[in-house]
């Protein structure tokens, strides 16, 4: 009888050091996230249209002030893979990695307001962004497994 061991031990092997590639991969993306805005250009318009406090998002304030300050969220979305404005094909274009950016910012935008609920953020993100029900449900799952729910 053949002994699996040797194998098992090898694929659990690669599997760590892959799992390990992706975790590095989001901790410099978490190092680097949005560190545009606090440089020139960007850092003027950031300045100048952050509202205090923040604005809940989906609110008809919200969406009047990100027409406000659509010349500085287009700069930032130019170089910002977490957003799915920043692709041509909006999520559809976005990555493992970048989905788990974007929901990680989601996350903070709700804890920043104290009172947000990440849940019906998705649920707003999902009609904005035309976010496929399984992939929605995808986020809700990952959210609810890391507790942030």
């Amino acid at each position: 009888m053949a002994d699996s061991t040797q194998e098992v031990l090898r694929h659990n092997a690669a599997i760590q050091k892959l799992l390990t590639d992706i975790s590095l991969r989001l901790y410099f993306r978490g190092l680097a996230h949005d560190r545009d805005k606090l440089v020139p250009p960007q850092k003027a318009g950031w300045d100048a249209n952050t509202p205090r406090p923040p604005l809940h998002y989906g609110t008809r304030a919200y969406y009047e002030h990100l027409v406000e300050i659509a010349q500085t969220t287009t700069r930032h979305y130019e170089v910002a893979s977490h957003h799915p404005e920043h692709h041509p094909h909006g999520v559809g274009g976005m990555s493992i990695l970048d989905l788990i950016e974007m929901l990680a910012d989601w996350m903070d935008a709700n804890r920043a307001h104290g009172d947000g609920n990440l849940l019906e953020s998705i649920r707003l993100g999902v009609l904005r962004f035309k976010i496929e029900p399984q992939l929605a449900k995808i986020l809700e799952n990952t959210a609810a497994e890391l507790e942030w729910l």
